[in-house]
């Protein structure tokens, strides 16, 4: 998703328009709590996903959203961001379109 704009932060834009297919937010945002956490990824599932399509979700389950971070030894709240087809199946649909006007043109 080579436009995806994430204005909220140029970490989690940066991974939308990169190749992996997943993230997690250790190290890129920090969550004063379970409910934080929470919070944001319902915020972002319900704002308009520009040039992208991804769900968030929390770690674990109801107040379990904790990881161990090997790297600070730290417990962290985290949130997962996964790309989703929804994207890629809207402009496929639209290149196929624009494939059938140009054909139509040189004719």
């Amino acid at each position: 998703m080579p436009d995806a704009n994430f204005p909220d932060n140029a970490d989690v834009q940066a991974f939308l328009r990169g190749p992996y297919v997943s993230m997690n937010t250790i190290g890129v945002h920090h969550f004063n709590g379970n409910g934080h956490a929470r919070n944001y990824a319902a915020k972002w599932m319900c704002e308009q996903q520009v040039n992208a399509s991804f769900t968030l979700e929390t770690e674990g389950r109801a107040q379990h959203v904790y990881v161990f971070n090997e790297d600070v030894y730290t417990l962290m709240k985290t949130v997962f961001i996964t790309k989703t087809w929804t994207w890629f199946g809207e402009h496929q649909k639209k290149l196929v379109e624009y494939k059938e006007e140009l054909n139509r043109l040189s004719r």
